[in-house]
């Protein structure tokens, strides 16, 4: 590695801190592993951004989208129970992948998160039940019944959506 380059010359000087703090330690000890871990993943991931080695292919390869059958286990579910209160550990759990994977794959396809798109599928559900509604439906029983539990939350991301308040679909819908 070319120690004279601006990079690693950033790069020696993070090691050469790293030697000190761990010197440091020796002399007051305690209080500082945070630190030292902090520096010991900065100098690792330094070493393998800037010195070529058998994987650096890997390292610079683009993300590709992996386990799409994933995705449909979590669509399905979704879906099949769209009111139902679940969490994003409860969907990395259905779809067999950890959380932080599953909203990889989710921003990769529909470019938002898991929980982002529940929520649009439950306002999108609550807006064709508003808009078919009957004599006595009320606003708030079609947002519990979607999952929707903060009425005020849910009549802000409602109004964000379609530009209008939840009452106000209803009304043209009890006219007809």
């Amino acid at each position: 590695m070319d120690l004279t380059s601006r990079a690693g010359a950033r790069w020696l000087s993070m090691v050469e801190l790293l030697i000190e703090t761990v010197d440091d330690l020796r002399a007051v000890p305690g209080g500082r592993a945070n630190h030292v871990e902090y520096l010991e993943r900065s100098v690792i991931s330094g070493l393998l951004v800037l010195q070529p080695h058998s994987m650096t292919c890997q390292v610079y390869a683009p993300a590709e989208v992996r386990n799409p059958r994933a995705v449909q286990k979590v669509l399905y579910h979704i879906e099949s129970v769209p009111g139902s209160q679940f969490t994003l550990s409860d969907l990395a759990v259905v779809a067999g992948i950890s959380s932080r994977q599953l909203q990889h794959l989710f921003r990769e396809r529909f470019g938002m998160s898991p929980m982002a798109y529940v929520r649009q599928l439950r306002l999108d559900g609550v807006r064709r039940d508003l808009q078919r509604a009957v004599d006595g439906t009320k606003v708030g029983d079609v947002a519990f019944r979607w999952g929707f539990n903060h009425l005020g939350r849910f009549a802000q991301h409602y109004a964000r959506k379609f530009g209008e308040s939840p009452s106000q679909t209803l009304r043209p819908a009890l006219k007809t």
